[in-house]
């Protein structure tokens, strides 16, 4: 693996920087909102779930694979309307599922909800992995399509060479 200096800018990190904590604290109130009413845990957990594909699809370095995409590029300014179609089916997905596993609840043995120590129960170990697994599934999804439409707009456009 090569490490490759990054190209972002100062502005640019504290921008990304200040939007994650305001988004943070616009959600920490709507948790505090949302969580005693109907449907009010997975309304919370849709914001969050945006950001987390957001910032996972559009960070500066991909350490895995050296491939970084960004908003000021052509081709993936061009495959936005799909990756959006993508997110909202994600979103509608995650949103029934989580819908389901909550109303399942009052169902489960009382086992699935015992914490032990510092660790989490059954349930909330499930309750992440409703939110997680289609995350990391939607950003790989994503990054292969831009990788291509990235991959073939280098290929269409004529390469500057300097001589």
């Amino acid at each position: 693996m090569r490490w490759m200096p990054s190209q972002v800018s100062v502005g640019q990190l504290l921008g990304a920087w200040a939007a994650l904590l305001v988004g943070g604290l616009l959600g920490g109130l709507l948790a505090i909102l949302m969580l005693d009413k109907p449907f009010g845990i997975p309304v919370v957990a849709l914001p969050g779930y945006t950001g987390a594909v957001f910032f996972l699809l559009f960070r500066d370095y991909e350490p895995s694979d050296g491939k970084a995409f960004s908003l000021h590029q052509k081709a993936v300014r061009q495959e936005i309307p799909r990756l959006l179609a993508i997110h909202a089916v994600f979103l509608v997905v995650v949103f029934i599922v989580l819908t389901i596993a909550l109303s399942l609840r009052p169902f489960l043995p009382p086992f699935w909800f015992v914490r032990g120590g510092n660790r989490r129960s059954t349930a909330e170990w499930l309750l992440i992995l409703i939110v997680s697994v289609p995350i990391w599934m939607q950003v790989s999804i994503s990054r292969r399509i831009l990788s291509r439409s990235v991959k073939a707009d280098q290929a269409n456009s004529p390469s500057l060479t300097l001589e």
